[in-house]
């Protein structure tokens, strides 16, 4: 029984043996005192057979035909310039900030697309009829009249060829055009709406722009009194960290009783990869803030969901506590372009989600999806990442993808692993005594 097993040492030198094709980890010396056990946890795992992968071509037409999240780009404009902003020129493969909007008749033939294309595979459907359309930019608000036009179209679409099938909307915005008569509309067709606000005033308007902070948050102010249960359930916050800003005051000022009443805080690092951004590479106050949410775990305090999410952040997402199996032959993270959303541009072409690069298209409004082309690349990542991934330490908590380590076109994993597998032995020790003390 020969499988991919590395040493770990956690902070109190105690010594573990880490499967990662599984996530499993045990204490070195199970084998020895207690090998009744032990062999049968390896007489379990090998006779895991783990599911072969259907062909490719096969695969690719079966996921498309199930995408339930339709997202436009309404414009490539923007009222304000976040200075980690993809779409600032900072990044290569991203277009820049232009004036361009998208008009109706392509919004229109977008969403037709989109649910024609559902019912001509209907044969293929595995997913429930749960719909999604998303709207995005730039900022989405620029173009509100599309948004609204967009939204009682597609209503009544769905209404007519689905029934009572659900339809759910969402909107990225950072809630500086955000009025009274927006957002009762907004409340009244029950959007997911996901506010970017960074911490407090200063940091937040060094990030995104002198004076942006007042008015959105006089407007949370106005979603929290006006729609409170609203604001529980669909209010989430979008919260990027600049390393160059105090993590210790971005997590007090989210620990007010605002924020822990959203629906949700997500919180991340800028991301700077393929681009001429430079940021430290140790966040101030990070470690403090850190050692500080251990100390509450320890004394038995619930932590904040800012303090979640920031613990997430810091690990990376590693979890020591699922067993997981991974598909054989498969990439192990990268999901399929398209599969989880159709995501059209201002011009009616279609990109492999709203986070991959220019060089990334997979289709248009004109030509409909290119198979061939999403079936190369979805080739190439496969023959890439086969053995790669099934010797890397890092397999279990890896999201690869052609967002993440694509460019031009390109397949680019050595730089974005190197700096996984380097993560992982970094913090794994640390995660391992977090988790000891969240027991």
């Amino acid at each position: 029984m020969q499988f991919l097993t590395v040493k770990l040492v956690d902070k109190e030198k105690y010594e573990y043996i880490y499967y990662p094709t599984f996530n499993l980890l045990l204490p070195s010396e199970i084998a020895s005192t207690n090998p009744i056990f032990y062999n049968k946890i390896m007489n379990f795992l090998s006779r895991i057979k783990t599911p072969e992968s259907e062909k490719i071509s096969k695969e690719v037409k079966f996921k498309l035909a199930n995408v339930r999240k339709l997202l436009l780009e309404t414009t490539e404009n923007c009222n304000l310039r976040c200075r980690y902003c993809v779409y600032s020129g900072k990044f290569l493969d991203r277009r820049k900030h232009s004036s361009k909007f998208m008009d109706w008749k392509t919004a229109k033939d977008s969403i037709d697309f989109f649910f024609d294309w559902i019912i001509k595979n209907e044969k293929m459907r595995y997913y429930p009829y749960v719909f999604t359309i998303g709207f995005y930019g730039g900022e989405p608000l620029l173009n509100f009249e599309l948004v609204r036009k967009s939204v009682l179209y597609s209503k009544e679409l769905v209404r007519h060829k689905f029934g009572n099938a659900e339809l759910n909307f969402s909107i990225t915005t950072n809630g500086l055009l955000l009025d009274n008569s927006k957002i009762d509309f907004l409340v009244e067709n029950d959007f997911w709406l996901l506010l970017s606000l960074d911490g407090p005033p200063d940091i937040h308007d060094r990030n995104k722009g002198k004076g942006s902070f007042n008015k959105l948050f006089e407007t949370i102010i106005t979603l929290y009194k006006r729609y409170p249960e609203y604001y529980q359930r669909k209010v989430a916050y979008s919260i990027v960290y600049a390393k160059d800003t105090d993590l210790k005051r971005i997590v007090e000022f989210f620990s007010q009783e605002i924020f822990e009443n959203c629906y949700e805080l997500n919180f991340g690092y800028v991301v700077d990869s393929y681009s001429t951004l430079r940021f430290p590479k140790k966040g101030l106050n990070e470690e403090l803030v850190i050692e500080n949410i251990k100390e509450k775990k320890k004394n038995g305090f619930e932590l904040k969901k800012i303090e979640e999410e920031v613990v997430k952040a810091y690990y990376l997402n590693i979890n020591l506590k699922s067993l997981r199996i991974q598909q054989e032959d498969k990439n192990h993270s990268s999901c399929i372009l398209g599969e989880k959303c159709l995501f059209v541009t201002t011009r009616g072409e279609f990109l492999g989600c709203e986070k991959t690069g220019n060089s990334f298209k997979i289709g248009s409004l004109r030509m409909g999806y290119n198979f061939k082309t999403i079936q190369r690349l979805e080739k190439e990542w496969r023959n890439k990442t086969r053995m790669k991934c099934k010797e890397c330490v890092a397999q279990a908590f890896c999201n690869a993808c052609f967002a993440t380590a694509g460019f031009e076109g390109r397949i680019n994993l050595s730089k974005y692993c190197n700096e996984r597998i380097q993560h992982f032995f970094q913090r794994v020790g640390d995660h391992i005594e977090y988790q000891k003390i969240s027991k």
